[in-house]
């Protein structure tokens, strides 16, 4: 397997503000700990931290939880940022903070523990020296505090706050397998604040006697440590490995011990320090890939490697075989290959220039960019190429699963630019009616750009299609707001304006639309209006493939005593990511290729409305008008086709064209 390409600069800045971040929590508490009582300095952060969470959180959305959701942000919220953040306050009363640290980062070690009994990840031999080792750790740190100034309850609370963060974050995990985990932290951090509301006496009467540094310190708790650092955790997360980044979290305890040396003059105990690195011992035999999230990062799709079983809402797993699993071989033969891969090619792409290659070995698929069919006018980034090749891979995947295979994608897997995948097969698997109905829309999924239906889509469907793309970090926003569609439609008759002044990109498009009904590529002129687009009655302008051959005045004859046309009303919605780069793009095209399958099922059509997209200075302006806190990718207009209707299917490459089957 190639080694992962190293981290960008911007990922680690990401890791390195998020250590020192979480390092500074625990010199902070102590530090504003005379001042602030436990529970005070526990809301009053939890409060700070759910408003600065609130305020990222805006405009992305909300994904519904369901009743076992909620059951399971409760578990997180009270256990994690309530009873974790009161016991943390009131240990730091009691031990310095460099102890402090040490003792509370036995928590990974503990999560795998819970890992294994409740999910069912087992108990290798590495975790159960490491909890012996841990153990001892801890013994050692009890028998330094004795008879120094600080006392054995310390001890205690550190344990306490170590085994609820552990519960926290193994009741977080289930979760981030479809809610989106900016808001998975947002709502268990209010959780946490509303537990510790008993306290707002308290936080009140401390407030009015604490001095400006010690309020500013609390204040620092819930922006940096608590917001900040939660984000740039996810951050880093969508761009390493899990294990890889949790590794990182080691450096927390030394950190914390040199920070409360330089700033508090305080040294743990010698035996402490001892005890403290028998602990970090303990937590070291972590495999690199069974690291557990410490924090709250957002779910393993988001993630370079994701264990995929295609199954919407079944939550994927890491590392082992999904249930369902049967056992046997992971060899897939030529034929199956060259079907998945016949799935895979059926996959929308800009201008349907499919730009994709495609190699085979005995148990994974490696998946290309082709540079060869690329878009320099249009799409001289290469990113809406980028987004087709990843709504290919997760063809792909959704293909292997109705073929009982569980595969796990690696994204970005080596140093070769145009080498944007690889689809591993793990093992074979029971498919479900769900793999099979998915699978199955890959052949009905067609782009359709007559008016639709005046049917609305659901609403509990569009729950579903957020939920979906949440998995894979991206954020799936309908446009329902007067201003914010003003501003939309504005900016896509803009864009479409600037691309028909345009002479080259008049002439890249026409190299790609087809008169000829078998061809392979490009876009069949059967499939799009002959008609103007500006006069069909919407306000939605689909792209005008054909406007540099259309005569002046050329269009449908109008009755002028026919009463006027019913005025399409789509479902317009936008996706989008946080990040703006090729992992970012293929993730966008994962999440796309779920969307439009799952919109495919429930007889849902789609096309896109990407002009605006096209041009960095309309795409920038559309971030600007509505607000938008992170990058546009995609913009679909949604909705039922118009029975009777017939769609022009666009023709696809021969798979023998794309496809070479390594020995």
């Amino acid at each position: 397997m190639s080694s992962p390409a190293a981290p960008s600069a911007r990922t680690v800045l990401a890791v390195v503000v998020t250590v020192l971040s979480w390092a500074s929590a625990f010199v902070a508490i102590r530090g504003v700990g005379e001042d602030l009582s436990p529970g005070a300095l526990a809301l009053g952060r939890l409060l700070v931290g759910t408003a600065v969470l609130g305020l990222l959180l805006a405009g992305r959305g909300w994904v519904a939880p369901d009743r076992r959701e909620w059951v399971l942000l409760a578990v997180c919220g009270v256990g994690w940022f309530g009873v974790y953040n009161l016991a943390l306050n009131a240990a730091e009363q009691h031990l310095d903070a460099g102890t402090t640290a040490m003792l509370v980062n036995i928590g990974p070690i503990l999560i795998a523990v819970l890992a294994g009994w409740l999910l069912g990840e087992g108990f290798p031999s590495w975790l159960v020296v490491g909890v012996a080792v841990a153990f001892a750790g801890v013994l050692l740190i009890g028998l330094a505090t004795r008879g120094a100034d600080v006392d054995l309850l310390g001890v205690v609370l550190c344990v306490v706050a170590a085994v609820t963060y552990a519960i926290g974050v193994v009741a977080q995990k289930p979760l981030l397998r479809r809610l989106p985990g900016l808001q998975v932290t947002f709502t268990a951090c209010a959780i946490g604040a509303v537990c510790c509301l008993p306290w707002a006496g308290a936080l009140a009467r401390d407030l009015g006697t604490a001095p400006a540094g010690s309020i500013a310190g609390m204040v620092y708790l819930g922006v940096v440590p608590t917001a900040l650092a939660f984000s740039t955790w996810a951050y880093a997360l969508t761009r390493m490995d899990a294990g890889r980044l949790g590794v990182t979290t080691y450096l927390v305890p030394p950190l914390v011990i040199l920070l409360g040396w330089g700033l508090l003059d305080e040294v743990p105990p010698a035996l402490a320090v001892v005890g403290g690195a028998v602990c970090l011992t303990g937590v070291a035999p972590l495999p690199p890939g069974c690291a557990p999230p410490v924090g709250g990062g957002p779910g393993r799709a988001g993630a370079r490697r994701h264990v995929s079983d295609a199954r919407a809402g079944s939550g994927r797993r890491w590392g082992r075989q999904v249930p369902g699993t049967r056992p046997g071989g992971r060899t897939v033969d030529q034929q199956q290959w060259a079907q998945v891969v016949e799935a895979a090619t059926r996959a929308p792409s800009i201008h349907n220039t499919q730009p994709w290659r495609f190699t085979a070995t005995a148990d994974q698929l490696d998946v290309f960019l082709d540079p060869g069919r690329a878009l320099p006018v249009l799409d001289p980034t290469g990113r809406q190429q980028v987004i087709s090749c990843g709504i290919a891979v997760e063809f792909a995947v959704v293909a292997l699963a109705a073929a009982g295979w569980l595969s796990e994608v690696e994204l970005l897997p080596d140093d070769d630019a145009d080498h944007l995948a690889t689809v591993r097969v793990i093992g074979p698997i029971v498919a479900t009616d769900e793999d099979s109905a998915l699978a199955a829309s890959i052949a009905r999924r067609h782009t359709v750009r007559d008016p639709f239906q005046p049917r609305v889509v659901p609403v509990d469907l569009l729950d579903r299609l957020q939920a979906e793309a949440a998995a894979f970090g991206t954020w799936f926003k309908p446009v329902t707001r007067s201003e914010e569609e003003v501003a939309t439609v504005f900016l896509i008759d803009r864009a479409e304006e600037m691309e028909q002044g345009d002479p080259a990109y008049l002439a890249e498009l026409q190299q790609w639309v087809r008169t000829d009904p078998a061809a392979v590529d490009g876009v069949p002129v059967g499939a799009v209006p002959a008609e103007d687009p500006h006069g069909r009655p919407s306000n939605w302008s689909i792209r005008d493939f054909v406007v540099g051959t259309r005569s002046a005045g050329e269009g449908a004859p109008v009755d002028a005593d026919a009463p006027p046309p019913e005025v399409e009303r789509p479902t317009v919605v936008l996706m989008g990511t946080d990040g703006d780069d090729r992992y970012a793009w293929l993730q966008a095209g994962r999440a796309l290729a779920r969307v439009l399958l799952v919109a495919t099922a429930a007889g849902v059509a789609a096309s896109p409305l990407t002009q605006a997209l096209d041009w960095p200075a309309t795409r920038t302006r559309l971030r600007a008008r509505l607000s938008l806190v992170g990058h546009p990718q995609m913009l679909l207009r949604m909705g039922y086709p118009r029975e009777g209707g017939e769609v022009a299917v666009s023709g696809r490459r021969p798979v023998a064209e794309v496809l070479t089957v390594a020995p």
